[in-house]
């Protein structure tokens, strides 16, 4: 918007800008996992977002997204408090899903 070249071309933003080899919508074939950083900030609010979104699509149950703190999953909290909790958490952990690691 402020770079020269658009200044004199503001129309050409408004048609919305394409990134080379860009993937249009896609709707999930399966439920997912992701799998978020507690020390990634901003992480956990876009893994909620996608839910958020595919929800609103209703392409998706509530169910059809879980999302687990990595840090959980791997071991790697020193917390005794939090181990145990997460601990509890990975009981309910479905590894027959596909799972992704969200990095933001």
């Amino acid at each position: 918007n402020y770079l020269p070249y658009y200044e004199d071309h503001f129309d050409e933003l408004s048609k919305g800008i394409m990134i080379p080899g860009e993937h249009g919508p896609v709707l999930l074939q399966s439920p997912i996992n992701i799998l978020v950083c507690e020390s990634n900030c901003g992480c956990l609010e876009i893994a909620n977002e996608l839910k958020d979104v595919a929800l609103e699509h209703e392409q998706s149950c509530d169910d059809s997204i879980y999302i687990y703190d990595a840090g959980a999953l791997f071991g790697t909290n020193e917390n005794e408090e939090q181990l145990a909790k997460d601990e509890e958490n990975l009981l309910s952990f479905p590894a027959d899903r596909p799972t992704f690691l969200l990095l933001y």
